[in-house]
Parts: structure tokens; sequence; C-alpha cells
């Protein structure tokens, strides 16, 4: 059994992303997670290319990728794991 990661705000990221109309309108969510608070968030960009995005100065916050069309809670939650351990390796 693997040990899953506590995330709060996986349901409110998925609702966030119902109103995405895919990678070719240009808006996106850029999907963070804090390893100590365990929170995950986004922040919105509207840019062609996906060429914007929010940098933290913390080595504690994460940037897990970005999501341009609507996602499950499911899917957001692997997507947080995948950075997590790419990050911690």
């Amino acid at each position: 059994m693997t040990n899953t990661l506590k995330i709060k705000g996986i349901k409110k990221i998925a609702g966030e992303s119902k109103n995405l109309d895919g990678y070719c309108s240009s808006e996106y969510l850029q999907v963070n997670y804090n390893r100590v608070t365990g929170e995950a968030w986004t922040d919105y960009h509207c840019s062609l290319g996906q060429n914007s995005w929010n940098q933290y100065h913390n080595k504690d916050i994460i940037r897990c990728g970005n999501i341009s069309e609507p996602m499950s809670m499911a899917q957001i939650r692997e997507m947080i794991e995948e950075a997590v351990k790419y990050a911690c390796a």
C-alpha cells in the first residue's frame, strides 16, 4: 500500500477546472502544492502557449503543472502526487 498525501483543496480545484475550454482557449490554471501545510491551490493565467506562471520563492511550494480542461479530483490528486514524487527525488 502506498502512502498517500494529505491534500486540501482538490475539490475546489476540480470545480474551478469545469469552466476551462481546452488548450486552445489560452486560459489555464497553474496547480501548486505546499508540502508543509498540505494545501493545494491554483493561479489563473491567460496566455497563448501557456507562457505565464507564478513562481514562489519557498522550497516547500511545488508547482505541479497546468490544467487547461476539466479534470476530476482523482486526476488532480495524481498530478500533485507525481509532482511531489519528482520534486523529492
